[in-house]
């Protein structure tokens, strides 16, 4: 219907105002996952804490950004992401299979203008000339050939001998909490299938087989498998 002349227009009506949104949840990687929390005692290591809790290494290295794998403290309490609980008693571990013999400790030679040090235990004295990394998961340690390889726990052969992967001459190790440990490129195996070693015992000799430029060991740690940074773990 036509309005009288000088009448305003109707006041069109106005629409409710729209609810104001939620605030968005916070994304789950924010929030500290599920898993059991363990206080270190004395001896123990990262891999030791994720093999006794059927754990992720990774996980509880994201989730723990703080903790200094080479540096655990007794008391330390340590976020096991996705963890089980740990058995009791607590999982007997001999003190060689922590901490073996000096000769099977590691002087890794840095740039002039950082300090020299030590990193155990891994199988040998020599130079670490490749780091782990996704195209390379394991540590390369340059030595002089026929330099003694040794194991860095307790365990049991699971290979020793050729392998045509460019590993050249392989000893493959199972130790008694799951650990894998593979030693590439020897020149020469010193043990048998089977056999069992202790912590240190010399198992084969520095070499350049297989895929190799010159004499190195490549050296890999396996958990729950999975390869992981052998450096991260101690």
């Amino acid at each position: 219907m036509a309005r009288k002349p000088g009448t305003p227009p109707a006041a069109s009506p106005v629409p409710p105002a729209p609810a104001a949104p939620a605030s968005p949840a916070p994304p789950a990687a924010a929030r500290p996952p599920g898993g059991p929390v363990h206080t270190v005692q004395a001896g123990d290591t990262l891999w030791q804490i994720a093999s006794w809790h059927r754990a992720d290494l990774a996980e509880i290295l994201r989730w723990n950004p703080r903790v200094n794998p080479q540096r655990l403290v007794t008391g330390q309490r340590i976020l096991v992401p996705g963890g089980s609980k740990m058995p009791k008693p607590r999982p007997a571990v001999a003190p060689a299979a922590v901490r073996p013999p000096r000769t099977a400790r590691i002087a890794t030679r840095s740039t002039p203008s950082r300090r020299d040090h030590d990193i155990w235990p891994l199988p040998l004295r020599g130079t670490i000339t490749t780091r782990f990394s996704a195209g390379h998961p394991g540590i390369d340690i340059a030595a002089p050939a026929g330099t003694a390889v040794r194991a860095i726990a307790a365990g049991t052969v699971l290979w020793a001998g050729w392998k045509n992967n460019g590993g050249g001459n392989v000893v493959v190790l199972r130790h008694a909490d799951g650990m894998v440990t593979t030693y590439n490129h020897n020149q020469r195996v010193l043990v048998r299938r089977g056999e069992q070693v202790s912590a240190g015992q010399r198992i084969a000799l520095v070499g350049a087989t297989g895929i190799a430029t010159g004499p190195h060991l490549d050296f890999r740690i396996e958990m729950e498998s999975r390869l992981v940074d052998p450096l991260a773990l101690y």
